[in-house]
């Protein structure tokens, strides 16, 4: 009875280990399969198998260790990440002591920089399992842990120049791997290598699990990229059964250069051209031993300009890692295709791990090309070197990222690479990404909308690449609509305040009008940047305006009389900043406007730091025709929107006693004494006058009647009267009636009204037609007879001059005239 109490016990035990038997029988075959996939570096099938037992059995260290291993063979880091760390979560180092070295690996190709410097420095100083490893291991993962740095101070301090960087979308890129573009003949068309289907050979490359590669070309026309027929040159007859890519087009147009890999042989590549004869491509011929030693793998070809030295990337022995560049000069002796023998491009290029994908820069004759062994931001990055003598120089971003950048190839204004870079936009594994060859502006800031805050203040610095502070950098803030709200100028510390930035949207702080190519280094680097945020604005006071004559932004006298004034406060309060806001009346475009206020803007800034003011302390806000202060109904109007505001930024308050008169005629420098309550002798000197008479619709600086008042009543009441009112008095429809001049002069000034917005201005600001002459702007009552007579010229040299059809005239139209008036007393 005892015996048989344990009887079912004793059956449970026995079928539990013959399960547990078969499980771990099952799981030996399923491994051996795995690893067997794994050495055939069919990666695709070894990872769904690895993948496989590690959920059959999560524990198993080795399983996760090599479904990690396999998926980083095909480029999948993100799924290597989480498997190598997994790895270490099951605390198994001894056993696979690299773990921690690739974890740190994929965790720096996947962005993460400060994660990849932690694991890779505990890595290089505490694995207890270092003795086992290759010294040359060690190095890389310092180069590597280096590369974080890099990356993440080059983040902090370099500025971001702006190639129109952006991925060439689904027209030309697939869901496969897209790599190895190179120009076809022009910067608007390229041949590239892809595994998408449809491929000639019609199978698979195991590594990958996808299909044997081919050439495939396409064309940019109107911004729309479409496939390029191989078939009507017989370009089609390039590809095989195999991989075939990766080539490059000679300078000439002539002949195509190109790799084709045999799986049959182990995946030898090899190096091949292809000519172009009589429309057509012709068959394809294997490039001498020199260049392709039989069983060695040779690849990826460049070419010089004029043809005679071959660049391609080579495992062949004497080399300094895994993959080298090489280069290959013509011997003519042997032939058109007579290659010499094959020479390593040294150690200034080449590094113990892998270099590749060179490309010739047919403009400077400098090579960029591809490594890992450099410091760089990810796996591979593209690097520049001017001759084997130069430094090595990593172009940065955006070209380089934290994943795989290679295949570099760049034309006169365009260029593209390949790159398997994390992308919202990417639509395959790599993918074909095109770019500008020169940048014409430089981000320093990309500042978010921010709901929390109202404005922000930024405080930044630049530097050279040395880190002596930059004097007199030009640097915009650009609002969301691409619009510049602002303006500043860096002082002799390299400095720049900007305050009272809008958080309601996104904002860009730049430098603009910085013209760099790829091929040239860094000019600016960012000393530092520091952002205050704030719920309310920081209080402006505004001080004093100046005015411009039309279409001028001369500074007129009794403007240097505000700035000079302007000047003494900045003396006694060195640390305030003024924001200087610059308007136009409204003729003209819009973009006419807004590039005249700029330099109305400029002109008085330019006094300002010529005279001491500090040049970091003044900001630009060129509105154009926006926010007028009077109606652009008549002269009067129109004057006094040509200015430009001083605000003060901050609490101490600058005083002025003077506000703006402007002159509805000629008037005495007695008579507006009197209406202003000042001597004539004050009047002159604020205005810098030097005539007792000043002529019509000029602005003056009069003596305040209140403290609050920046634009005298008079002149605020008769901006907003009808023209004729202003010219005829206030009984002028009285004194005309309704006159045929009257209802001719009313048509013109509708006609005014009609073209405000669609006069177009001429393109100089300071028009001068000739050493004689001057533009002359009409006005209401002007004719060409009196017009004439004024400028002691004739009715038809006006008309000649200015290819006029008819006697008519317009308000505000610029007419050339020849001025042979005796000269009068000075008006201003």
């Amino acid at each position: 009875m005892y015996r048989l109490r344990f009887l079912p016990l004793l059956f449970l035990f026995l079928f539990s280990s013959s399960v547990l038997y078969a499980q771990q029988k099952a799981l030996k075959q399923m491994m051996k399969q795995a690893e067997f996939s794994f050495a055939q570096q069919d990666y695709h099938d070894a990872a769904m198998r690895f993948e496989a037992i590690a959920e059959f059995a999560p524990d198993n260290a080795k399983a996760a260790y090599m479904l990690a291993e396999s998926y980083r063979r095909y480029f999948e880091y993100d799924k290597a990440e989480q498997w190598y760390l997994k790895t270490l979560d099951l605390d198994q180092l001894e056993e696979f002591p690299l773990a921690q070295y690739w974890a740190g690996n994929m965790l720096k190709s996947n962005g993460k920089y400060e994660q990849a410097k932690n694991q890779l420095e505990e890595f290089i100083h505490t694995n207890k399992y270092l003795d086992e490893l290759e010294p040359a291991l060690m190095d890389n993962a310092i180069l590597v842990y280096n590369g974080c740095i890099l990356a993440t101070t080059q983040a902090e301090h370099t500025p971001k120049k702006v190639y129109m960087f952006e991925n060439l979308g689904v027209n030309v890129n697939s869901s496969s791997q897209d790599f190895a573009p190179a120009l076809f003949g022009s910067d608007s068309a390229i041949v590239l290598s892809s595994s998408r289907e449809g491929s000639t050979g019609h199978q698979s490359f195991a590594r990958f699990g996808e299909h044997f590669s081919d050439n495939y070309r396409f064309q940019v026309s109107e911004g729309k990229w479409e496939a390029i027929d191989n078939k009507e040159d017989n370009f089609n007859t390039l590809n095989t059964a195999r991989n075939d890519g990766a080539g490059v087009l000679s300078y000439d147009g002539r002949k195509y250069y190109y790799t084709i890999c045999d799986e049959q042989t182990n995946g030898e590549c090899a190096i091949y051209v292809s000519y172009f004869e009589k429309g057509t491509w012709k068959e394809p011929i294997k490039l001498n031993p020199n260049i392709n030693p039989e069983g060695i793998w040779n690849a990826q070809p460049a070419i010089s300009t004029t043809g005679d030295t071959l660049y391609f990337t080579s495992k062949r022995e004497g080399g300094y890692g895994e993959n080298d560049i090489w280069y290959s000069v013509r011997d003519n002796n042997l032939g058109e295709e007579g290659w010499s023998e094959a020479i390593n491009l040294g150690d200034t290029i080449n590094t113990p791990h892998n270099d590749m994908a060179p490309n010739y820069h047919h403009e400077t004759g400098g090579l960029f090309f591809a490594s890992d062994g450099h410091e760089g931001y990810g796996g591979l990055d593209i690097f520049y070197v001017k001759n084997l003598k130069s430094e090595v120089y990593n172009i940065g971003e955006p070209f380089n990222s934290s994943r795989d950048d290679f295949h570099f190839a760049l034309g006169k204004n365009k260029g593209y690479l390949s790159s398997n870079r994390i992308d919202e936009k990417g639509v395959g594994k790599d993918d074909i990404y095109s770019f500008n060859y020169f940048s014409y502006e430089t981000v320093l800031l990309e500042l978010p909308r921010d709901d929390r805050f109202l404005v922000s203040t930024i405080r930044l610095g630049v530097t050279d690449p040395e880190g002596r502070p930059q004097e007199g950098v030009k640097i915009i803030v650009e609002g969301p609509d691409g619009v510049t709200e602002l303006e500043a100028h860096t002082g002799t510390n390299g400095t720049v305040n900007l305050p009272n930035i809008p958080r309601n949207g996104p904002r860009v702080i730049k430098i603009p009008d910085d013209t760099t190519r790829i091929t040239d280094k860094p000019k600016t680097k960012i000393n530092f940047i520091r952002e205050e945020d704030y719920t309310e604005q920081i209080a402006k006071t505004l001080f004093e305006n100046i005015y411009f004559d039309f279409d001028q932004n001369d500074l007129r006298a009794e403007a240097k009389q505000t700035l000079d004034l302007l000047l003494e406060f900045h003396e006694a309060h060195p640390d305030v900043i003024v924001e200087l806001h610059a308007f136009t009346d409204s003729l003209g475009t819009h973009e006419y406007n807004d590039d005249l206020a700029h330099l109305r803007g400029e002109a008085a800034r330019e006094y300002l730091v010529k005279h001491g003011f500090a040049s970091e302390m003044l900001l630009i806000d060129a509105k154009g025709e926006n926010s007028p202060l009077a109606l652009n109904r008549n002269d009067i109007g129109r004057q006094l929107n040509r200015r430009v505001e001083f605000f003060v930024v901050g609490h101490k308050k600058p005083e002025s006693n003077f506000m703006t008169y402007v002159t509805s005629k000629r008037m005495s420098v007695r008579r507006i004494s009197k209406m202003f309550q000042m001597t004539e002798e004050d009047l002159i000197n604020a205005n810098d006058l030097s005539a007792k008479r000043v002529g019509a619709f000029k602005p003056l600086r009069v003596k305040k009647d209140d403290p609050n008042n920046m634009v005298a009543a008079i002149t605020l009441k008769e901006s907003e009267m009808h023209p004729y009112e202003i010219y005829m008095g206030e009984n002028w429809a009285q004194k005309g009636k309704v006159t045929q001049v009257v209802k001719a002069l009313d048509r013109h000034y509708e006609t005014m009204l009609q073209i405000q917005n669609q006069f177009n201005l001429r393109d100089n600001h300071k028009v001068m037609a000739g050493v004689n002459e001057q533009i002359y702007v009409v006005k209401p009552l002007d004719t060409l007879s009196k017009l004439a007579n004024r400028f002691n010229t004739s009715v038809d040299e006006i008309k000649t001059l200015n290819k006029l059809k008819t006697n008519r005239l317009q308000i505000g139209q610029r007419l050339r005239i020849r001025n042979r008036r005796k000269k009068k007393s000075k008006e201003i």
